[in-house]
């Protein structure tokens, strides 16, 4: 499965995949605010918290998930096998509970998880890359042009690292459509957004690296 996924996930996901690391992400984003600081950008960072991301994750939606990005039948039913309607024992001080049926979440530990993850999230990513109406960060022609090959550079619109999730926002229309996202993929997924946790980095881009603010 890693092989593939490799190939099929957006280049914007870091967690877990071949030849990425987790790093990208970070050094992406560090240019990000290297930019934003040369050049003054207005704009905003929102770092995503998800409430119990893996054990939220939803047996229907991540087979239809899998079968949406070309995995066969046998591949997803395996998944479904392996993950879900399962029966397990909870050792509690050295005492077994009865048996707890696993009708929802992927475990933590199990080597297939993240990677399960990361398709589960998938939808949520392309939401947001494919939307034309998100504007996201652009870097400037000039001081950043070598960041990229293009002379006209790509928007940098979200970063991941699994379920860490930074959001990149121009202006209150992304943000607006960013929450649409965000309602329609929890609604989808039984996924969870955490207001608590998830944090903001304000314009301009922190006061320049300087404040952070709660949702």
């Amino acid at each position: 499965m890693a092989p593939i996924l490799g190939r099929i996930i957006n280049p914007f996901q870091s967690g877990f995949l071949q030849q990425r690391f987790i790093c990208d992400n970070g050094l992406a984003l560090s240019m990000v605010l290297e930019e934003a600081r040369a050049f003054h950008h207005k704009g905003a960072g929102i770092l995503l918290d998800q409430e119990k991301a893996y054990d939220r994750v939803n047996a229907d939606y991540l087979c239809a998930v899998l079968r949406r990005l070309g995995f066969p039948a046998s591949c997803v039913s395996c998944v479904k096998s392996l993950f879900f309607g399962n029966s397990m024992y909870i050792n509690v001080n050295g005492y077994f509970t009865s048996a707890v049926k696993q009708e929802r979440g992927i475990r933590q530990g199990d080597p297939l998880s993240p990677l399960l993850f990361d398709v589960a999230l998938e939808p949520f990513l392309l939401s947001i890359l494919q939307d034309t109406c998100f504007h996201g960060f652009k870097a400037s022609n000039g001081a950043s042009a070598d960041m990229v090959s293009s002379r006209d550079p790509p928007a940098v619109k979200c970063l991941a690292y699994a379920d860490d999730v930074c959001v990149l926002l121009r202006d209150e229309l992304d943000l607006y459509r960013l929450q649409l996202h965000m309602a329609n993929y929890a609604a989808v997924s039984n996924a969870k957004f955490n207001e608590d946790k998830s944090e903001a980095i304000l314009s301009v881009w922190l006061s320049l690296f300087g404040v952070g603010a709660s949702l």
